[in-house]
């Protein structure tokens, strides 16, 4: 063989290995954008169509009817908050995505569900004692017989001695300056609202049903209604003394969360884009249990760039903490079955909280499904803000970093909950993040809290025809919310970010029957409080 020939051979190798390489390592980046626990249900070669998020890439023109066309997926939304789309497609289909430039990532649009902490959990002792009566010197932030937090539900509860939420953090002080949250639109993106509530009457000024196995968009579950009281309720059927927060404001019912508890993520997020298309200031989302193991999956983006967009966004932390990895079983008012997700086992809900999720920019985009395409708001150059409902803790042992998604987000406002003496409650969802972030942000009061719900159902605690008791930071985001009305009715001009910094900068912290304060990662800034907040804007303007 002649060099000539020889280089020439030569060079057909290198080119050859070069292919063989490349080819390989673009397998191996395809498997990389898929999920695991989606990965797992297309190896055991399931021919059914698997409910999908596409996260695309950021900074391209992408062509969403022709990825769509191509790749054989059947596309259910359109999103234009976040860079991707949500649908159907088979296990071919998906590997072909994944195949694609223009895709970031794929995960399985796992259910998700209504759970609060209840009276199933383990109650503690008083703090000031432990379980054999001597005085407490273990941590400040044990959930363990010694340690200084609230039990969620205490054994005695005696209605005639119950002060309110907006009693406890200073509302009916801002309520006298003429601030009850007039003209500030908040979402309540739950379960549905009873708008006949005798408190609730008049206040909602729009809603939309993301549900395609309901065709009502009533609350058939309770806890949108009890949300919707906390936030916005006028006390009418107690005499005032269940008001909520913000009496004065209106209410957006966005209803993705059945009448037994559960909800889709691709709901989730199609109804926090219509909540900002619709004009919400301020998005109250108490969901939980979505966490996957790092800081930005869609349902986190999709939050956070609510927040960008000009809308204050609070979110539940969650009610898991890692003073007790092992979790906790929790009392809801989805009742049992709410406590698994429906139609997935438990090794996929693990597998999905263990998939990583790729940091990437919202923009906007046409959005389909509901009652047709709608457009949402350009998000850059917006202002920061906050999101979400239904929380409580997941049966599964995760480590440090137990705040659920979207309450991971950056710029949301991230809820945890207190008793109406100023203690931590047990159940409280704790940080820090996955990428070492203080969370949560404040604690607002939820043990305990009563609230409005529909008459006639079976699971939540009645106190009397028209209100319920109930425990978790799916009570205590609503809090928030109607504190975030409030201050922005105060001050015209406040952005999201604006609202934060009142909230965090005005919060006070909340310490243990020893008078040590708790650890950041369980209270954040502290318990939030209405008047300090406000005094803060006003010398400052």
């Amino acid at each position: 063989m002649s060099r000539v020939s020889s280089l020439a051979y030569a060079a057909l190798l290198i080119i050859a290995s070069c292919s063989l390489a490349g080819a390989e390592e673009s397998t191996t980046g395809a498997e990389d954008k898929i999920d695991p626990v989606l990965a797992e249900m297309m190896r055991q070669g399931e021919e059914k169509e698997i409910a999908v998020i596409v996260m695309l890439s950021p900074g391209e023109d992408n062509d969403f009817a022709g990825l769509a066309e191509t790749a054989g997926l059947s596309v259910k939304y359109r999103y234009g908050l976040i860079p991707g789309l949500a649908g159907q497609a088979r296990g071919q289909s998906i590997s072909e995505l994944a195949r694609d430039d223009r895709v970031a990532g794929i995960y399985f649009d796992r259910s998700t569900s209504l759970l609060q902490s209840g009276e199933t959990e383990e109650a503690g002792p008083d703090e000031d004692e432990t379980a054999d009566g001597e005085a407490s010197t273990g941590p400040e932030n044990s959930s363990s017989p010694d340690g200084a937090f609230a039990s969620d539900f205490p054994e005695e509860f005696s209605p005639e001695e119950y002060i309110s939420p907006a009693r406890l953090i200073g509302a009916d002080r801002l309520w006298e300056k003429g601030i009850d949250g007039r003209g500030v639109k908040v979402a309540v993106i739950d379960s549905g609202i009873d708008k006949n509530h005798p408190d609730l009457v008049g206040k909602v000024v729009a809603e939309k049903n993301f549900l395609s196995d309901e065709i009502t968009a009533d609350d058939l579950l309770g806890h949108g209604t009890m949300v919707a009281g906390i936030i916005a309720g006028t006390g009418a059927a107690s005499a005032g003394e269940y008001r909520g927060i913000a009496p004065g404001a209106d209410l957006i019912s966005v209803k993705v969360i059945d009448g037994q508890g559960d909800g889709k993520v691709s709901d989730i997020i199609a109804g926090i884009e219509w909540a900002v298309y619709s004009g919400a200031d301020v998005l109250s989302l108490s969901l939980g249990g979505i966490n996957l193991g790092e800081t930005n999956p869609p349902i986190t983006m999709a939050a956070d760039n609510a927040a960008a967009a000009g809308v204050v966004v609070c979110v539940a932390a969650g009610n898991r903490n890692n003073s007790d990895t092992r979790g906790t079983a929790a009392k809801s008012l989805a009742g049992p079955s709410s406590s698994s997700p429906s139609g997935n086992s438990r090794d996929e809900e693990i597998g999905y909280m263990e998939s990583l999720a790729r940091q990437m920019g919202g923009r906007g985009a046409e959005v389909e499904g509901g009652d047709g395409p709608v457009r949402a708001q350009q998000l850059a150059g917006s202002d920061q803000q906050d999101v979400l409902l239904l929380l409580v803790p997941v049966v599964v042992a995760l480590p440090p970093g137990l705040i659920d998604s979207p309450g991971d987000g950056v710029r949301v406002i991230t809820v945890g909950a207190a008793d109406s003496k100023g203690r931590m409650a047990g159940f409280s969802g704790s940080g820090p993040t996955r990428d070492d972030r203080i969370k949560p942000d404040v604690v607002a009061p939820g043990v305990d809290v009563i609230s409005t719900v529909p008459s006639g159902l079976k699971r939540p605690v009645y106190v009397d025809d028209y209100y319920a008791r109930e425990s978790g930071t799916s009570l205590s985001t609503p809090v928030v919310a109607g504190l975030a009305a409030l201050l922005l009715q105060a001050e015209d001009n406040l952005t999201s970010a604006g609202v934060k910094a009142a909230m965090t900068r005005g919060a006070e912290k909340l310490e243990n029957s020893q008078g040590e304060a708790y650890e950041e990662y369980y209270q954040g800034a502290g318990m939030i409080d209405a008047l300090a907040s406000y005094e803060l804007l006003e010398s400052s303007s």
